[in-house]
């Protein structure tokens, strides 16, 4: 283009209004135009064999413009997907916000309160009514629990001075061998002599020891609609007493047991001595799994040929249960230490004998269903076991061991619950669920949900509890769970619906399949048929043509 044309002037010309910067001069409307092919990826130093064709010159506008868009719009989904993740809540981050929110709500050890608490559990027992009990458990349970290393080790280290469970807890080959004479616990003028064939039914040691966090569970009445079996089978190892029934209280009691105990009463009431069919007490045993079976065969004399019959029945039956005996000895021991403890009692329950086992050999103690009143926090009036109202032993001073109990729970020795898990646990599930299911990540909190219940969940009646849990969500601690531990069961009700309606489907698709498979089968035996068929007669024409 001549100089002097319009569009020239124009194009090299200052422009009236721009910025510049300091000391430099004024930008012209060719610095600007070669500043905006610059954005859009264009080259300037061709831009005046670009202008000279005016089509080709909108040809590389246009795609100089569409490479720009598309880099804008990369950067800002970019952007936001960045925004995203650094603002969404993770179902592993709610559950966290909502146990803090639970450890905010509680008082610290050393506040006034906790320590009147704790300087009250110096008194003796015996001032205590039962309500007076429960006033104090509840107090007990509104400030922190911290596991005290320093009082866990000293009480350890007591215990292994006049115990050692890791040694002498049960009857083996080290602690008791060929020739020993053991006495029994409550008959000591009486005694059992370990024979060839009695010592090799023992274990060469004690085979559990050195645990990380044990669970040890009772069977109070507490624990009927607590939904503490997610937590109790959380644990790396699970104390259980005296056989109590599993399979219809799961979501309570949890399944997993690593021991469980058996009075010989149980066996000659309930399963008839094993003098008849042995069938009932083998399909009560299975569902502990390989658990060891620990029976106190050397307390008195009359329970030692029922010990032995549970050990040959197990064995007869090729169970992968083993049946281990408690040792007398280990009994004698911890009874004494427990009475220098002031815990005055003639014979103490097998609870106590397993929990003080569990303090010696776990790192750490959680208790679960040692409650020996009739009624829970609120004043609700249960059985005395989850499954049964069978009474305890006037033997054992129930109340005195729980007093104990909460004395070790306060200096941090053990935890010990009672009341409803669903407080706590179910609570966050219910949320993460609700989240799992918005956000389509069935798999993100693995254990808490399964994902096939998580494609199925109804997002609507969800949403129709939306309030509800957010009213509910916090109120956790004292006062016990009320019409939010009702409200959770509901939801959970209808989640369980819908899990075997899922169930029932997927086992009609099984049985279409396996119609399916039996078809096919019968279309490739009837098309071999006729291969073979066609391969006769191929031969029958090939002999007639010869």
């Amino acid at each position: 283009m001549s100089d002097g044309r319009i569009p020239k002037d124009l194009l090299y010309g200052e422009l009236a209004s721009s910025k510049r910067a300091q000391e430099r001069p004024d930008l012209s409307f060719k610095d600007v135009c070669k500043r905006h092919m610059k954005v859009l990826n264009m080259n300037v130093e061709r831009w005046d064999d670009i202008t000279s064709i005016h089509s080709r010159w909108r040809l590389e506008l246009q795609r100089g413009l569409k490479r720009r868009e598309e880099k804008l719009r990369l950067a800002a989904e970019e952007k936001h997907t960045d925004w995203k993740n650094s603002t969404k809540t993770t179902p592993e981050d709610s559950a966290l916000k909502i146990k803090k929110q639970i450890w905010n709500d509680q008082k610290e050890i050393n506040s006034p309160e906790c320590m009147e608490i704790a300087k009250i559990l110096t008194l003796k027992p015996k001032r205590f009514t039962e309500d007076d009990f429960i006033k104090l458990f509840k107090q007990l349970q509104n400030c922190k629990w911290v596991k005290n290393t320093e009082e866990q080790k000293n009480l350890r280290s007591q215990l292994q001075k006049c115990c050692n469970a890791s040694q002498s807890f049960i009857v083996t080959q080290d602690n008791s061998p060929l020739g020993t004479n053991i006495k029994y616990s409550a008959e000591p003028r009486r005694t059992f002599k370990i024979t060839e064939d009695v010592v090799n039914l023992l274990p060469k040691t004690v085979p559990f020891k050195k645990l990380k966090h044990c669970s040890v569970v009772g069977n109070a009445g507490i624990l009927a609609n607590s939904s503490c079996g997610t937590e109790i089978d959380r644990a790396n190892f699970v104390f259980r007493c005296n056989l109590p029934p599993l399979v219809d209280y799961k979501k309570d009691v949890g399944t997993k047991t690593d021991v469980v105990t058996s009075n010989p009463t149980i066996i000659i009431n309930r399963f008839k001595n094993l003098n008849l069919r042995r069938k009932p007490f083998m399909d009560h045993i299975s569902a502990y799994e390989d658990a060891f079976i620990l029976l106190p065969a050397f307390s008195h004399s009359f329970c030692t040929s029922i010990s032995f019959k549970v050990l040959y029945t197990l064995q007869d039956f090729g169970m992968k249960h083993q049946a281990v005996f408690l040792n007398p000895s280990y009994m004698n021991s911890i009874s004494k230490f427990w009475k220098g403890e002031n815990l005055n009692e003639y014979i103490l329950s097998s609870g106590l004998i397993i929990i003080s086992a569990a303090i010696d050999m776990c790192e750490e103690v959680w208790l679960y269903g040692f409650w020996p009143f009739t009624k829970d926090m609120n004043g609700n009036k249960f059985f005395h076991h989850y499954y049964d109202n069978h009474l305890p032993s006037k033997a054992h001073k129930m109340p005195a061991e729980f007093y104990k109990l909460m004395q070790l729970h306060a200096k941090g020795i053990v935890k010990l619950h009672a009341g409803s898990c669903e407080n706590i646990w179910n609570k966050v599930i219910l949320i993460l669920n609700t989240q799992v299911v918005r956000n389509g990540e069935c798999n993100t909190f693995t254990g808490l949900i399964e994902r096939r219940l998580c494609k199925h969940v109804d997002v609507s009646e969800l949403d129709q509890h939306e309030e509800f849990k957010r009213r509910q969500l916090y109120k956790v601690g004292s006062g016990g769970a009320g019409n939010s531990v009702e409200g959770v069961r509901l939801l959970n009700e209808k989640f369980e619906e819908q899990r075997l309606t899922l169930k029932q489907d997927l086992k009609a698709f099984q049985d279409s399949m396996d119609k399916t498979d039996s078809v096919v089968k019968q279309q490739q035996a009837l098309i071999a048929t006729l291969q073979e068929d066609a391969r006769k007669r191929d031969l029958i024409i090939e002999k007639l043509e010869q």
